[in-house]
């Protein structure tokens, strides 16, 4: 074990042990899962960093978050809204951590022949599963070249380290550990733009791929202690790191008051998302006067942020690439420049020129694959 592990683990140890330092709290899809129908101690859903299981993780039969409809088949991720670089954009939520210390990146293990060559039916080994202490989806790829391979050489971490090869460093890669059967939000006729409700590309993703800003078509197999898991690849440079240590970036959501759940509009992600899939969870307190853009057509939409207590402005038909955003002043919405003659909330840039106590810094922080557009 590295000196840099084993520190993380005892700092974590300490989180735990009795002290006034808030828990370390790591929640992934498999929790997401076993977690749905747990209820807090006011009869609440629990939250999971801010965000509900059911929001996170939809059963089959149970309806679509930002689109009409519900879930057809097992269990998929919400795709949730986002605005990076100007542009509409969705995000997965696989991870959440909560007064955790940074995640960190492990290795993952990828049988090779000793030309470089995949092998049949050998599939990529895993250190730690996602119940670890040192699990996160980030890793990095080493291919293992060996003389003599087959499926069932390396199923271990124990037959990695007593194996001969020639070891050959790759990309850090996303690839979150899943429940089997685990999918992304789908009523039947396929995964929607919360924004937009266009299509959004399911395609395979080819090995070690940077950033390829689509979502995995189908799940991967893997070993972790010889017991066969199953993950989703969203390729590799989704994250710059130093060695080991990964390097957040911001990702802003908009909250009622401090304190209070992200509501469901669109976050703010930087310009550059595809490759900053681990953020840092910073509150934005909705400016007074400030309000969402809803299309007219979008009555799910108005309905679910009417639950949470939002006014929703009348506004006209169309710009899906703008549902969901946060104008300064929704008179903009009857203007006819629409929607040139608003004031969007809606980068980086602009949410950091508001007042300093309108953004908060939470101790939380959310492995996303991202999809484009």
């Amino acid at each position: 074990m590295r000196l840099g592990s084993l520190l993380v683990l005892l700092s974590l140890g300490a989180c735990s042990s009795g002290s006034d330092e808030p828990e370390a709290k790591l929640w992934t899809v498999h929790d997401f899962l076993a977690l749905k129908d747990k209820l807090d101690r006011e009869g609440e859903p629990v939250s999971l960093g801010g965000w509900q299981p059911r929001e996170l993780l939809v059963e089959g039969g149970q309806p679509l978050r930002f689109v009409p409809g519900a879930q057809a088949g097992a269990h998929g991720l919400t795709l949730w809204p986002a605005v990076t670089g100007g542009g509409a954009a969705s995000f997965v939520i696989t991870e959440i951590w909560e007064n955790h210390p940074e995640p960190w990146v492990q290795p993952v293990w990828a049988p090779r022949d000793s030309g470089g060559r995949p092998v049949s039916g050998a599939l990529n080994v895993f250190p730690v599963g996602e119940k670890s202490t040192f699990y996160s989806p980030f890793w990095r790829a080493e291919e293992l070249l060996t003389e003599q391979v087959d499926e069932s050489t390396y199923r271990s971490s124990r037959d990695v380290l007593s194996g001969k090869f020639t070891r050959r460093s790759g990309t850090i890669i996303l690839c979150p550990i899943v429940p089997a059967g685990t999918g992304f939000a789908d009523d039947g006729n396929g995964t929607l733009h919360p924004m937009t409700r266009a299509p959004v590309t399911l395609k395979p993703v080819p090995p070690e791929a940077p950033h390829p800003g689509w979502l995995p078509r189908e799940l991967s197999g893997g070993w972790v202690d010889g017991v066969r898991v199953d993950y989703y690849d969203f390729g590799g440079d989704h994250a710059p790191a130093d060695e080991q240590n990964l390097r957040e970036a911001t990702a802003y959501f908009f909250v009622r008051r401090a304190g209070e759940r992200p509501l469901p509009l669109a976050a703010v992600l930087q310009a550059d998302a595809l490759r900053h899939s681990l953020v840092r969870r910073v509150d934005v307190v909705l400016p007074e006067g400030a309000a969402p853009f809803v299309p007219a057509e979008r009555g799910d939409l108005k309905t679910l942020l009417e639950g949470r207590e939002l006014i929703v402005p009348a506004a006209p038909a169309g710009f899906g690439d703008y549902a969901l955003r946060v104008a300064a002043d929704p008179s903009c919405f009857s203007a006819a420049n629409f929607p040139a003659a608003c004031d969007w909330l809606d980068s980086p840039a602009r949410l950091e020129a508001l007042p300093s106590g309108a953004r908060i810094v939470r101790p939380v922080q959310l492995a996303i694959g991202v999809v484009l557009p």
